[in-house]
């Protein structure tokens, strides 16, 4: 093979072929916005479009301020209205999704997404013409067919209308042979209405399309003589596995309430042999019996999940029919999940001191204080006096401490806590931080070096604490004229432990450190290192045909030592303002004040 010659390998064993030609492969199609074109689109277009693309990453709060800004803009804007529709869906706030989804069929009847929107919207508060009416228009659409033939076939079976419910189905299957929306109504309008044959076929195809269907072994249960009675439902059961059985067995029994089919629902929830029953599973199966009395009793709170839409009205009604604080905080937190923010810190505000658990408080703590700017730290307090056996809660005050500046007190919990639970990596990290701001870097440097991380919220910034703790002990033996010690410091902080629980990127930033080995290399008379470091300062720093950033400052003493004197001064004249804006910044936080602290070593006021 010739050297830069193109070439090709073929495996057609394996059907596999390369070119080192690309441009075979190079696609023509366009891959970014002609930033005219962008500035062409009315405001509240790229507004919804902006929220849309927050929408597909789940972060509905920020695509919600965005869609809101674009109906400021316009507010008829199409996109921003279906948006709002589609934010109230998820948010359970269904009557103001409805509003919006409406106002675009005042804009076009038949306009499908609107149609099927509103569909979803209407079934959601029960008025079952206006849905089925939605769904029809829907359905003209193909981009909407199968799924609004599967909610119409879905509103028949609600409807007792088995006939229409499988003509729905049908027609849905028609658009997608593996539609398992669709093979799971046939399954249960088989059940119901007794056609053995239907049954069984919708069951074998929804086994075929997902051998480990969990809907399709419940019909497998709910169809079996006796299957409300003795041990039944033990086949089934053994068939939900997972981390949380309780869970899965619970997503079954609201899809059959989700279709009016309460009984089934309740001959679902009921089954719990295996498990103890948590709080949320206790008031669906209390709501579906319509019995208060079974919200009675000390139920665990740890570990329950109320966050889907389908719980809110249960635990609306566990709330008005007991007096426990627990269903209030369950409500509190389904709302929070749906991003009913107010409406969730209106519900765990009520909650007073009632709540013997300690995770109830650091909630409340968490919502009131972004929503209200109130002080967290009592209620942090309060749950770590009342949990104090979970070093969760602990985590949540000393990480408020340290986010506050309270680094003594900070230093003084996880201190405390870290005797408790010995051994614990988040717990080391934090005190190793509050160590770092306190100046005590030594002390830091020992804990790291001890500490075994693995990956948690806590150990996202390890190596960074890591190299901020030995470059802050470099700085003090610098400053004690100790410059072997000082290398010593600077050469571990640009290690990467696997102890620490991360991995070396391709270029990290290291030019803080190298430019100290530069001034420490010099002081112990080694000028060809010094070089070396000042030359990997500048080189890092590249073309400054680019905003400054405030470790660019390091560049002109690096050129200074490089003995390049005459590009430190031109480069300090045409960027000299920014550099002293940085330079004015530099002492308002830990980073900035390492930077100062490298500069002063050098000598020279570079801003």
């Amino acid at each position: 093979i010739i050297a830069g010659a193109p070439y090709r390998v073929r495996l057609p064993a394996l059907g596999l072929e390369y070119d080192s030609d690309p441009s075979g492969r190079r696609l023509s199609r366009p891959f970014t916005t002609d930033p005219d074109a962008w500035d062409a689109i009315p405001e509240a277009d790229r507004l919804a479009f902006e929220a849309r693309e927050l929408l597909k990453g789940r972060r509905y709060r920020q695509a919600r301020e965005l869609v809101e800004a674009a109906l400021v803009e316009e507010p008829w804007n199409r996109a921003a209205l279906l948006g709002m529709a589609d934010l109230s869906t998820r948010s359970a706030s269904y009557e103001a999704g409805l509003e919006y989804a409406n106002r675009v069929l005042q804009l076009d009847a038949y306009d499908a997404e609107a149609n099927f929107m509103a569909g979803n919207l209407y079934r959601a508060l029960t008025r079952w013409a206006d849905s089925r009416d939605a769904f029809g228009w829907a359905a003209r659409s193909v981009a909407y067919r199968s799924a609004a033939y599967i909610q119409l076939s879905e509103l028949m079976i609600e409807g007792a209308d088995w006939a229409e419910a499988v003509r729905y189905a049908r027609l849905a299957l028609d658009h997608g042979r593996s539609s398992v929306p669709a093979w799971r109504a046939l399954a249960i309008i088989g059940r119901k209405s007794g056609d053995e044959a239907l049954a069984d076929e919708a069951t074998r195809a929804l086994l075929t399309i997902d051998p480990l269907h969990r809907f399709a072994r419940a019909e497998q249960y709910l169809s079996a003589t006796g299957a409300t009675t003795g041990n039944a439902g033990d086949g089934f059961l053994a068939t939900l596995g997972g981390e949380f059985p309780e869970q899965s067995l619970l997503e079954v029994a609201i899809g059959y309430a989700n279709l009016g089919l309460t009984e089934d629902a309740r001959a679902i929830v009921a089954l719990h042999p295996e498990f103890e029953p948590g709080p949320v599973h206790i008031a669906w199966l209390a709501a579906l019996v319509d019995d208060p009395a079974l919200l009675a009793g000390d139920h665990d709170p740890a570990f329950a999940f109320p966050y889907r839409p389908e719980t809110l009205p249960v635990l609306e009604w566990a709330a008005r029919n007991s007096d426990a604080w627990l269903w209030t905080w369950l409500l509190g937190l389904n709302l929070w999940a749906l991003d009913r923010n107010e409406d969730a810190a209106i519900q765990l505000d009520a909650l007073g001191n009632e709540p013997d658990f300690g995770p109830a408080y650091v909630a409340r703590a968490h919502l009131l204080s972004q929503l209200r700017d109130t002080d967290p730290e009592p209620d942090l307090r309060r749950a770590v006096a009342l949990s104090s056996d979970d070093r969760t809660v602990h985590i949540q005050l000393i990480r408020y401490l340290q986010e506050s500046g309270q680094w003594d007190s900070a230093l003084a919990a996880s201190s405390a806590v870290r005797q408790r639970f010995p051994g614990d990596f988040n717990l080391e990290l934090l005190e190793a931080r509050a160590l770092v701001h306190l100046g005590r870097a030594q002390d830091a440097t020992r804990i790291l070096a001890a500490t075994r991380v693995l990956p948690s919220e806590n150990a996202r910034d390890s190596h960074r604490m890591w190299v901020q703790a030995h470059t802050l002990a470099a700085l003090d033996d610098m400053q004690a004229a100790d410059y072997p010690a000082a290398r010593e410091q600077l050469a571990a902080a640009l290690e990467w432990p696997e102890s620490l629980g991360q991995g070396r990127p391709y270029e990290p930033e290291e030019r803080l450190v190298r430019f100290l080995q530069g001034r420490t290399e010099h002081e112990l008379g080694n000028e060809a290192a010094t070089d070396d470091a000042f030359q990997a300062v500048v080189d890092a720093t590249g073309d400054l045909d680019r905003p400054l950033t405030r470790l660019d400052l390091l560049v002109i003493p690096a050129l200074d030592a490089l003995g390049r004197g005459t590009e430190a001064e031109e480069l300090q004249g045409s960027r000299g303002a920014e550099m002293a804006a940085l330079y004015a910044e530099l002492d308002t936080d830990l980073d900035g004040r390492m930077i100062l602290r490298a500069l002063q070593q050098n000598g020279r006021n570079d801003g």
